[in-house]
């Protein structure tokens, strides 16, 4: 993005003269004259929603996309192509229906089908009593079947801002309150605020879907103060307070009631003849875009402060490029003798390198405390930076305060695809980079240390003046032999070149302070020197369980996989995990047999919840403890044992290292950890890796014997245990576990007086000879099973690529191998 600043300088500018009008208005909507080049016009008609947590909201949204091609997917832009199914489903609190406006009426959860197209939705939670909530604005973009597309991202500022503050009695704002009276302190921030407190007390955080997080704590007034009563928010951010604000509350003596206010105060340099500090206690806008609203938030001063220098170069604050209007709200505290100006500018990136500013001017805007302005107005297509300061002025029209929101469009931001650092058999390091959408961006890179010191000068991996290719590999001005065991980390971003010339690009610089920094650095670590590491550079157990999710899930992390939430909740993500299993089996079915037979037991694990728990419907919670325990056993085999197998599918080779001596480093760091697993994971993969067909079935059935003693096993004793009904319902379920695959007899069948629950009497089920699950499912048997000596591979292949729910349903493929069949099969 070009630099307001630098392109007023140097360009073509169409600049109107400012207009100054006053006009009354209602006390909520302001009519104001502007300037040729916009047109402001009365707001049309504004839904009044309920406070946060006081009415009707939506507590989750989500979209599924079957079948799922494994993108990450923005929560309110979606990716998809015209062949895929997409499904929408909600939840909400203290709501009787949902509204999705052009589709219809829905029951307050639920979920329906959308078509795969491109369109704009806007979801509504409502009550009985006709309140409704904020929107929910989802937009769908279609693509063809097979084209690559690329996700929607959110890019904050990173700076943590209190939005709003406010006091309320009963839902009600109020700035007086009863000695012993209960207020209400809410507290609205930008997303990334790590905690608040307000009145000392620590605030939950919930994210509003509108881009910021609000919470409410309620605070006693003292039975024996008088006079005012203050309050103050706090917003933190990696253990540092970043922002604060403060409201004031009379206390007035027993049985004095409340009085209603407008929202906080801030102490400003002068006030009102009631006495309330002159300030503006929040200034917001929403940007109405093709894919919905997109809110801005402001920060104090004006656009032409020094001090909002590095903020106009590195904002983050970005909105739709072509969109139908811009919505300004505020509030201020001391209005009775306050004046409020507000203007709006905007420079437009035109052809050939040209700009044009325009600039409207609305004066004398509130005389209630609010107000807000429909900048009705369509910005022109491609690059718009916009920035509007809102003015506060005594009765002698003394300057009081200014807050200024300053954005631009985000249409084609560039960014950083791709960064992996590797290094040569003598020192030598690489950098292998990638950039999408960057025709004009210069891209650096900052090396570090272990303690963080800077090595050397900032190197340009990217020239777009001598080189404007979208890839490349660089060769690092560093000796990694020089940093013996050292973890060296490397942080790239990308800048926009402001002037054409690159200059203010050039080095020595600080990414963290200085350039159009586009997004998030994005990082890398390399290990480094004296002769090959154990471990390579930034390949840990860390980065391979990142890519096992991003495998199963389509993302390195899965926040809603929570085992508190019980089975119903975590049914889908359970058959995704299934599914993944598949995978890797479909990978090497020749090698990765514990993965395949995961996938079939995972039929009959959820087939014996789905009897035991219940078939989720709509976004329902399961509560009961053999949910809780059922979902965490999943989780933990999952993290115990799949990025072993995505560490050793890694040949690659990076300091020096091939992959599988560093899959097998990682492994044997396991070997070491609690709880220590039965079997070595180390020998077992040796077998598994190196061995005969015999060596491979035996580790595989290491790794199996690992999941049912070390993960599963405690597990099973914990719900053996419980109190809740949990331990009658396992057994119920438990004692009738049935086939895995169509080879082997059920659990009751094959031990009859035996308990599934107990590990020895689980595991002779499972390897008894030489009809067992184990056995028929990776063993070759000579003699004992006719003329059959191990299930062939290609049948094997179908049972694991069956659809799950013929899995679940023991639907199994046909004919069946007559041969295999163990005695006593139905």
């Amino acid at each position: 993005m070009s630099d307001p600043a630098d392109e007023q300088t140097t360009t073509t500018t169409e600049l109107p003269p400012e207009t100054t009008t006053t006009e009354a208005a209602p006390p909520e909507t302001t009519t104001g004259e502007a300037a040729p080049s916009g047109t402001t016009t009365a707001g049309g008609t504004t839904t009044t929603l309920a406070p946060p947590g006081d009415g009707p909201a939506f507590s989750e949204v989500s979209v599924a996309i079957d079948p799922d091609d494994g993108q990450d997917q923005h929560s309110k832009s979606i990716e998809i192509s015209t062949d895929a199914a997409l499904i929408l489903s909600w939840s909400t609190n203290k709501a009787t229906a949902v509204r999705i406006e052009g589709v219809g009426e829905f029951p307050s959860s639920g979920s329906t089908r959308l078509e795969s197209k491109d369109a704009s939705y806007s979801l509504i939670a409502a009550d009985d009593g006709g309140n409704e909530s904020s929107p929910y604005l989802l937009e769908v973009h279609a693509h063809a079947p097979g084209q690559v597309v690329s996700g929607h991202v959110d890019i904050f500022s990173g700076v943590t801002k209190i939005i709003s503050f406010t006091a309320t009695v009963d839902g009600q704002p109020v700035q007086t309150a009863a000695p012993g009276s209960t207020v209400t302190l809410t507290v609205i921030v930008t997303p990334d605020a790590d905690s608040v407190t307000a009145g000392g007390e620590d605030v939950p955080l919930a994210d509003t879907g509108d881009g910021h997080l609000s919470g409410s704590v309620e605070v006693s007034v003292p039975d024996d103060d008088s006079g005012t009563q203050s309050f103050e928010a706090v917003a933190s951010k990696d253990g540092n307070d970043a922002d604060t604000n403060s409201l004031a509350i009379s206390v007035t003596q027993a049985g004095g009631g409340t009085t209603a206010a407008p929202s906080s105060t801030t102490a400003a340099p002068s006030s009102s003849t009631t006495g309330v500090p002159i300030a503006i206690t929040a200034f917001q806008g929403s940007y109405a875009g093709k894919g919905g609203a997109v809110q801005l938030s402001s920060g104090a001063g004006s656009f032409k402060d020094p001090a909002n220098d590095k903020l106009k170069k590195t904002t983050q604050q970005h909105f739709p490029a072509a969109g139908t209007g811009l919505t300004l709200s505020w509030t201020i505290a001391g209005h009775e003798n306050a004046r409020v100006d507000l203007k709006i500018d905007q420079l437009s990136s035109l052809p050939k390198g040209e700009t044009r500013a325009s600039s409207d001017f609305f004066t004398g805007l509130t005389t209630d405390g609010s107000g807000t302005v429909d900048y009705l107005y369509t910005l022109p297509p491609g690059r718009v930076t916009l920035w509007i300061d809102l003015s506060i002025s005594d009765a002698s029209g003394k300057p009081i305060e200014t807050r200024s929101i300053i954005a631009f469009t985000d249409s084609g931001l560039p960014a950083i695809d791709s960064l992996a650092i590797s290094a040569g058999e003598h020192g030598e390091v690489f950098c292998d980079w990638k950039v999408v959408r960057a025709p004009s961006s210069n891209v650096w890179l900052v090396m570090r240390d272990e303690p963080g010191a800077q090595i050397g000068d900032p190197v340009q991996l990217r020239n777009v003046k001598a080189n404007a290719a979208a890839a490349g590999r660089t060769r690092l001005p560093i000796d990694s032999t020089k940093f013996p065991g050292q973890k060296l980390s490397f942080s790239a971003a990308i800048f926009m070149v402001a002037d054409g010339t690159g200059a203010a690009n050039a080095p020595p610089f600080n990414i963290a302070a200085e350039g159009r920094v586009i997004g998030t650095p994005s990082p890398a670590t390399l290990q480094a020197g004296g002769g090959a590491p154990s471990i390579q550079g930034a390949r840990d157990r860390d980065f391979y369980i990142r890519q096992s999710f991003q495998k199963a899930f389509g993302s390195p992390t899965k926040p809603d996989w929570d085992p508190k939430l019980g089975y119903k909740h975590n049914r889908a993500t359970i058959i995704q995990l299934y599914d993944y299993y598949r995978r890797v089996y479909n990978a090497d079915p020749n090698t990765f047999l514990w993965a395949g037979l995961g996938r079939m037991a995972g039929g009959e694990v959820v087939g014996g919840l789905d009897t035991a728990v219940g078939v989720p419907t709509g976004n329902a919670v399961d509560v009961s403890f053999l949910g809780k325990k059922m979902v965490e056993i999943g989780k933990a085999i999952f993290l115990d044992i799949a990025w072993q197998h995505e560490a050793f599918q890694d040949n690659t080779n990076l300091n020096g290292v091939n992959g599988i001596d560093n899959a097998f480093a990682l492994v044997k760091q396991r070997d070491a950890e609690q709880p220590i697993p039965k079997n070595s994971y180390e020998q077992a993969w040796k077998k598994i890796v190196n061995g005969s067909d015999a060596d491979i079935a035996a580790g595989n059935q290491m790794l199996l014997e690992n999941e049912q003693f070390t993960i599963i096993q405690p597990r099973y004793d914990e719900i053996k245990a419980s109190t809740d009904g949990s331990a009658e319902t396992f057994e119920r379920t438990s004692a009738f576990t049935g086939n895995v695959h169509p080879y082997h007899l059920d659990f009751i069948t094959a031990m009859p007086g035996k308990d599934v629950s107990v590990f020895a009497d689980r595991w002779a089920w499972i390897t008894q000879e030489p009809h067992g699950m184990w056995a028929k499912w990776a063993e070759r048997h000579r003699g004992q099973w006719g003329s059959v000596e191990k299930m062939p591979l290609d049948y094997r292949n179908k049972l694991v690529n069956l659809d799950f729910d013929k899995i679940i349903q023991q639907r199994w493929p046909t004919p069946l191998i007559q041969d295999l069949l163990p005695p006593g099969a139905p």
